[in-house]
Parts: structure tokens; sequence; C-alpha cells
């Protein structure tokens, strides 16, 4: 199995010919989503590559609109005619260089919406002899994966299959800037803005939010990695490793990263590929590699606990700040909440717990003692809540309100 790597300007070629990196991906400014390269040097370097026995492979990764595509025209034409492989995701560029560069070879990315092996097969179909690799979606299973490799050997013999093996995880895209409209100062078209995310409907945070000319983009706060898998996906047939290290901010630790991810690839260890586990900076996860678990959340979403709304019902957790209070929006009909108050709290995942009311204070974090329906009540913080949290008078609690003595 054979290493992918992204292109840095900061590192010599002949350093990734060393690490025994045998594919490069050069990703052009105006056509990769993550670009940082001209048209001119994409030119230069992939010229370079044959003379340090690395294959190199452009990315056009961006969606484009019709617009966008004639503008870029002239660059588009006058890349393709000095390339001889090229990587894309949108099937307008793939339809024009199908029926303009019809020598140029194309690797064809099918991460997003080709989760089962008739689109996967049609695809490949409709590219035809120009094929000479896919990219499949890093969320399908593993039982799934091993029979589209399978059938993939049977159908394409000649086509290469690539996943992404160590990297971040795209969650959304939008070809709209959603950051930069925020900012005081004048945005300039190339500039990159970074932000944190924090979900409003779970207590997850700490999402990486990138807007660059392409548009606004957020990745999972935990980064995808297979590297103990890599003698199964070699098994099953899997003939590429896609290593994404960007994440790695440290250039050199970077680079030695890498060149133990290669080695690691010619020479399976499955003690390195824990330490290498270990070593990485950011947590990781296998995704759904081992199980496809998008279902589990259903029977919870069905939990009659979290759905009833009977006479306790007080409202839900609208707002945590750790150590410091809970916010609930008292939504029932008749919710009354009071200081000193015995409260039932059902989390999302089910889980009940009974606290005290110990302050109760209002919108304006005056402590009252009693609040009613539609305002928002601020309590004592209780470990283990969450946003979206339901509450509810606890049964020996569920009387006439009265106020404490």
């Amino acid at each position: 199995m054979k290493a992918v790597v992204y292109y840095d300007l900061e590192v010599d070629l002949a350093v990734y010919a060393r690490l025994g990196v045998g594919e490069l991906l050069l990703a052009p400014k105006i056509l990769a989503r993550f670009g940082n390269l001209t048209i001119l040097q994409t030119k230069q370097i992939y010229a370079q590559c044959k003379l340090f026995n690395i294959r190199p492979v452009v990315v056009w990764d961006i969606l484009m609109t019709q617009n966008q595509q004639e503008l870029l025209l002239p660059e588009v034409r006058s890349l393709l005619e000095d390339i001889s492989i090229v990587r894309l995701q949108d099937h307008g560029a793939l339809y024009f260089v199908l029926n303009h560069f019809s020598k140029v070879k194309i690797q064809l990315i099918l991460e997003s919406g080709n989760h089962n092996y008739e689109a996967i097969y049609s695809w490949c179909n409709y590219v035809g002899p120009s094929l000479d690799r896919v990219i499949l979606s890093p969320e399908i299973p593993k039982l799934s994966l091993q029979k589209y490799l399978s059938n993939m050997q049977k159908s394409f013999p000649e086509v290469s299959v690539e996943m992404q093996g160590i990297g971040r995880i795209l969650l959304f895209y939008s070809p709209r800037n959603l950051l930069s409209p925020h900012l005081s100062n004048t945005v300039e078209g190339d500039e990159i803005y970074r932000a944190l995310g924090t979900s409003e409907e779970s207590p997850h945070k700490g999402f990486v939010v990138i807007e660059n000319l392409h548009g606004t983009f957020m990745f999972n706060t935990l980064d995808f990695c297979l590297l103990e898998h890599i003698s199964e996906l070699q098994q099953m047939g899997l003939t590429h490793f896609r290593i994404d290290l960007d994440r790695i901010a440290d250039l050199k630790l970077s680079l030695n990263y890498l060149g133990d991810l290669v080695h690691l690839l010619n020479a399976f260890d499955p003690k390195k590929a824990q330490v290498l586990k270990k070593q990485y900076p950011h947590k990781l996860i296998r995704g759904f590699y081992n199980v496809n678990k998008t279902d589990v959340i259903f029977p919870k979403l069905k939990n009659h606990r979290l759905q009833k709304r009977d006479e306790t019902f007080l409202g839900e957790v609208c707002e945590v700040s750790r150590k410091k209070y809970i916010a609930i929006k008292l939504m029932g009909l008749e919710a009354v909440i009071s200081a000193g108050a015995n409260i039932e709290l059902v989390t999302p995942d089910g889980k009940k717990m009974h606290k005290e009311v110990k302050i109760l204070k209002n919108s304006s974090l005056t402590e009252v003692e009693q609040l009613g329906p539609g305002q928002i009540a601020f309590i004592n913080h209780i470990r283990g809540v969450s946003v979206a949290t339901m509450v509810y008078l606890s049964p020996e609690a569920a009387m006439p309100h009265e106020k404490r003595p």
C-alpha cells in the first residue's frame, strides 16, 4: 500500500523522496479547497517531481458554478495541457476534462454521497478508460468496504483505490463566507479566517471552522485514524493510504511523523501503530470503520423519558457554564421552579439524576425565590448536565408550589 501526501511549499522534493513518498498531491489555490500554489508553481513542481521519481497529481476538488468555471477556463486549460493526472470532485469538472482532455488520467473523489457500490460502479463505468483511481469515503464500514474492494478488483482491475488513513474529518462545507461578515476589518479575497465552533444542541465544542476564498469548512473535534488496520486494509485490496498531517503545526515533527508512517505502510507493526497513535497531537477515532452507528440515537430519541410533557415538566436546559450555572428555559404551561425545590434532570442520552435547586436567579442574574412559565431560570451548576437536558419536578415535589419560609 502506497502513501499519498499533500505537497507543502516549505518542504523540498528531495525530502519527500528520502522519506519514501511515492505520490504528491499538488493543490493550486484557485482549484483546490486548501490550495497554496499558483498555476505556474504547480507546473514547475509537477515537472520536478519526475526527477525524484515521485508521481505528481494535480488537485481540482472545489465545486464551481458555470460562471466560475468560465472565468478560470484559460488558466485551467493552460494547466491541463501540461499534466497527465488530475484529481476531481465536481461533476462539471469531470465532464469538462473527459470531453476536452481525453489523454489526462482522472482520480475521482467519491468521498461525499457515494456510500453504496452501485454508485461507485456507475461512476467508474462512466469515466471509463480515463479512470486512474477512486477515492472512497472514510464513512464506509469495514464489511461494506471489503465487498466494494473485492468487486472493484473484479470489475475494474486497472483502477487503484484510495482512502484517507489519518487526518481531520470534514463535517460541513458551504461556499458562503460565514466568518468574515462578523469581522469589523476589511475582508481580502486571499485571507484565511479560523474560529472554534460550539454546538447549540449538544455539549460538544471546539469544532475547527476555516473560511477561505472557496467558502467555509467545519471539522470534527476528533481526527480520523486507521493506522492499526493497515495490514487488514492491504489484504482487502486498498492500494493507497492518504496521510493528511496539516494539523501538526511543527514542520519538523510533521516530517518525522510522516517518515514513520511511510515505514509503517512498508513494514506493518501493530505495536508501532499504537505508538504512533499516541504520538499524534490530537484525539483520534476510527469513524464508522468497525460499525455504522448513525442509527443508535433513534431509540434514545424515542425514549418516553425524553418526550413526556406532563404536569411535572418544567423545561429544557438551554445553556451550561461549567462550575457557574445552568440556564433552564421554563416551557411547561404551569412550569414554576422555586429555590430549594427538588428537580429531576434527564440528559439527552437518557441518564437521570435528582438534585436540589440551591440557587435560583432570573435573567438579570438577580437571586429570586420563584420563576414561572416563559422565563429563563439560572440555577447552580450540576455536573453531567448538558444542553437539551429535560427538567422536571421530582415526583415527591409535584405539589402546589410554596415559597420557602
